[in-house]
């Protein structure tokens, strides 16, 4: 046991990394697609992947698109199918954990500490790990720990090009989710200016950072300008945002850990700060995290709910568990350790449960390498469902009429027939381009030999659904029959 524990602390981010890969492994095996925001993310990938769409203009996603960008390199890589992207959620979930301990590491906390406190803060928040799969709050959010690695990093030892790299990193966040980036880059300069140097050196070093994004920056401009997407990214990447939120009903059953978590260390670091209990290390560590800590609370922005409610905060609890562990000088407590042990196994218990509730379910892997959702894990009856309607849409097919699914889930059913229908198949508030849902009516107007799958009952509509178009399709369009749970509505045909 003895060599095992000099083994662990003598190579504990290897210790780290190889948990982290066993627990993304087991969640791989068994987890159960059920997730909105992977199907929508793994499909406008593999369209990107497959039929070379243009970000912006073929596909109507309302973030900047380096997560897709770095996506399709893996689908290249591994596949393009649902597998592929299960590894790179894999990468990101272990990066990003990694990366916590190695903060917590540079914080100097010993290994003990560290190794404890990032397996506990990981099963507190495994939602986002594995809640949506691959997904850009979470590479935004490791572009964001990485540059606060640096930035640490550099208070213990000068970094040559320090304001370089942290330029290009905040550019890495804007350029994968633009509102995490903004309220980031807000952090990290209100950090310098908080900071005890000279006016000429804060603006010296606020100016490189915001020179080395706007460089950026400019290529990409270029880039939307050269073809012709840049009306159409103004208005998903700012407009979009107020549409998003549309129908949104805050949930009274929303969690409210971390947010306790960031108060208590927000009291605590209150009362030190004044009763001068950290050193001039501690208050450097303290006075770089803090802004960046608050400013991320804002992410929380548009949707308040659990999952944007976590990404805000963890860069808060990470300064919560330094000011707390160091105000009162916890890493000398075996009890602490204690403590802190068992909180991980009872946190770990929601994960354990959902791999249990997932290998009892009935379910059906996909095992067709040539099918894009192959490696997936999926409900029996579900499956049943895809098999039915994707026949239905085939057997239409061949009578010339497109069929187009309203659904927050359609990419089920039509990845595996290749089958695609623009902004239906994310069919949210926010991604309908500029004239939103007004625009998406005066388009099914138009249609002709086209017959359009509806949710049949109202109460199990998705939030985010327009509800005009919905009334609109009952209203004017003619009901010609039912699917499962779906109402079929036909448009005119041709020569009507």
């Amino acid at each position: 046991m003895e060599k095992i524990k000099k083994f662990i602390n003598k190579h504990d981010l290897l210790f780290i990394i190889i948990i982290m890969v066993i627990f993304n492994i087991i969640w791989i095996r068994t987890s159960i697609l059920e997730s909105m925001d992977e199907i929508w993310n793994f499909q406008n990938l593999y369209k990107i992947h497959q039929s070379n769409y243009i970000y912006e203009k073929d596909i109507n996603i309302i973030i900047t698109p380096l997560f897709f960008i770095i996506g399709e390199v893996f689908i290249k890589i591994f596949g393009a199918n649902f597998f592929a992207f299960s590894i790179y959620s894999s990468v990101i979930n272990v990066a990003t954990v990694s990366i916590i301990f190695l903060i917590f590491k540079e914080l100097k906390m010993n290994s003990k500490t560290r190794i404890t406190l990032t397996i506990g803060l990981f099963f507190m928040i495994n939602t986002i790990f594995f809640g949506n799969n691959a997904n850009y709050n979470l590479l935004a959010l490791l572009w964001c720990l990485i540059s606060i690695l640096i930035g640490i990093k550099n208070k213990n030892k000068k970094i040559k090009f320090y304001n370089v790299i942290q330029g290009v990193l905040c550019f890495f966040v804007l350029f994968t989710k633009q509102n995490i980036g903004v309220f980031f880059l807000l952090g990290i300069t209100v950090g310098d200016l908080i900071e005890k140097e000279s006016i000429r050196v804060k603006m010296k070093n606020i100016f490189t950072k915001y020179f080395v994004i706007g460089i950026l920056g400019s290529i990409f401009l270029i880039y939307l300008f050269t073809t012709k997407t840049w009306n159409n990214f103004v208005f998903y990447i700012l407009s979009g945002l107020g549409e998003f939120t549309k129908n949104f009903k805050m949930s009274i059953n929303t969690k409210y850990n971390e947010i306790g978590i960031t108060v208590a260390g927000i009291i605590f670091l209150i009362i030190g700060l004044k009763n001068k209990m950290f050193s001039d290390m501690q208050k450097k560590y303290i006075y770089f995290l803090t802004p960046i800590a608050i400013c991320m609370l804002g992410i929380m922005y548009p949707i308040f709910n659990v999952y944007h409610k976590t990404i805000a905060c963890i860069i808060s609890i990470i300064l919560a568990a330094y000011t707390i562990i160091t105000l009162f000088h916890f890493e000398n407590s075996e009890w602490f350790y204690k403590i802190l042990c068992m909180g991980s196994i009872i946190l770990s218990l929601s994960y354990i449960d959902g791999v249990y509730i997932n290998l009892c379910s009935q379910t059906i892997t996909l095992n067709d390498t040539a099918n894009p959702l192959y490696g997936i894990r999926i409900e029996k009856s579900d499956y049943e469902k895809i098999i039915k309607i994707d026949n239905y849409i085939l057997e239409k097919e061949k009578q010339g009429i497109n069929v187009i699914m309203i659904y927050e889930k359609s990419g089920m059913y039509m990845l595996p027939i290749r089958h695609f229908n623009g902004k239906f198949d994310c069919f949210n508030n926010g991604n309908l381009g500029k004239d939103g849902a007004n625009g998406v009516i005066e388009e099914i107007k138009q249609m002709k030999n086209a017959e359009i799958l509806i949710v049949k009952d109202d109460d199990d509509v998705f939030w985010q659904e327009p509800k005009e178009v919905r009334e609109y399709i009952k209203e004017n369009l003619k009901n010609i029959g039912e699917i499962e749970e779906f109402s079929i509505y036909a448009t005119k045909m041709e020569g009507e």
